[in-house]
């Protein structure tokens, strides 16, 4: 099996985290090839002819990631190329890179990757990752069912809220078992049998409790739930 790993570096964090990727799945006994792309201005035309994992790292415009500071900086090639195509079916996942200090910065574009190319966001690491962070991406990409974007709606078990300063809802879906959260929502859909709320004091609240699952206890982030 090959997968495409797709990615841009800007300080050399994402380069050195995939060519150490690449090096331990040839070390494997296993039939799963990883081919890496770069992204670079003197690049081919990006072609997404194989299931292709998305790895970018984050650079924002300073800020709290929440009410400013989300601009994307800097990575912005790769944004621009990918919706040049003509669709993204196969792109069956994103992985995100970032500093665990900027808080609701980390996984900022990530996130927004997610969303914008209706893929899950698989996995991630911090700056240029450990080996224990590389054997644990390894481990994500070999179990994907190796399937382009959303295919299974994922059960919520657990639903926080917050309201912003103009006292509107934002809400974030969570099932603990199978290690998934959904992105923070501003309305809910498909209500029946929904689960009890959790009622946090402060958006900021919010946005820690879906970074510290992504980020510190790798939980993934899938797009379609439902109620049970």
């Amino acid at each position: 099996m090959q997968i495409q790993l797709l990615y841009i570096s800007v300080a050399g964090n994402t380069k050195s985290f995939v060519n150490h990727l690449v090096n331990f799945s040839r070390s494997q006994a296993d039939n799963l090839e990883l081919i890496p792309t770069e992204l670079t201005t003197s690049a081919a035309e990006i072609q997404l002819t194989l299931p292709t994992i998305v790895f970018v790292p984050t650079y924002l415009d300073g800020g709290n990631g929440i009410d400013q500071g989300v601009r994307e900086i800097m990575t912005t090639d790769l944004y621009d190329t990918l919706t040049d195509l003509p669709n993204f079916d196969n792109i069956i996942g994103i992985i995100g890179s970032g500093n665990k200090n900027f808080n609701a910065q980390y996984l900022l574009t990530a996130r927004r990757y997610s969303l914008a190319f209706n893929a899950p966001l698989i996995d991630n690491y911090e700056l240029r990752g450990t080996k224990t962070d590389i054997k644990r991406v390894y481990q994500t990409i070999f179990t994907l069912d190796n399937q382009p974007a959303e295919k299974t709606k994922h059960p919520v078990q657990q639903i926080y809220r917050a309201f912003n300063a103009q006292q509107q809802p934002t809400y974030l879906l969570v099932n603990h078992d199978t290690k998934w959260v959904s992105p923070l929502l501003e309305q809910l859909s498909d209500q029946q049998s929904t689960p009890s709320i959790t009622a946090l004091d402060q958006l900021n609240q919010l946005y820690s409790k879906q970074i510290g699952l992504l980020g510190n206890q790798h939980y993934q982030m899938h797009l379609a739930y439902e109620f049970g």
